[in-house]
């Protein structure tokens, strides 16, 4: 009498770690890098990581205009609080989790306070501006 016996292969899996950073140390992350392109006059990483929303509304040419004539007049920018959110907001009829961060700034020889706005796009994160 012959005997069959059949077993199933055996795999190994090695255990794999993630880490996921909370949003708000991304975004202050993206904070600062953003203040150290205003501050070096980059404006293709500014104009790079705003929103695809904005540039869509706006136009190319109408962002990197703002980006060239004001925002690049800015001095001193900085977070002067923590980060909020998320909260899903509409823009132009699109559901966005926008997060807000309260900042401060120089401008023309003033002192500003303001809150600016930050988003998750394919997984980096953009800023909102208007282009106007």
């Amino acid at each position: 009498m012959e005997t069959t016996t059949t077993t199933a292969p055996v795999t190994t899996t090695e255990a794999v770690t993630t880490t996921t950073i909370a949003p708000a140390v991304v975004i202050e992350t993206f904070v600062s890098e953003y203040a150290a392109a205003i501050g070096a006059g980059d404006v293709e990483f500014l104009f790079d990581t705003i929103h695809p929303a904005v540039i869509n509304r706006y136009g190319e040419e109408a962002c990197r205009r703002i980006i060239r004539d004001e925002f690049l007049l800015i001095t001193d920018y900085r977070m002067v609080g923590d980060v909020d959110g998320p909260d899903s907001e509409q823009f132009d009829g699109v559901t966005i989790d926008v997060y807000r961060v309260p900042v401060a700034f120089g401008f023309q020889g003033r002192e500003f306070e303001s809150q600016a706005a930050f988003a998750f796009d394919a997984g980096a994160v953009r800023w909102f501006t208007d282009c106007e």
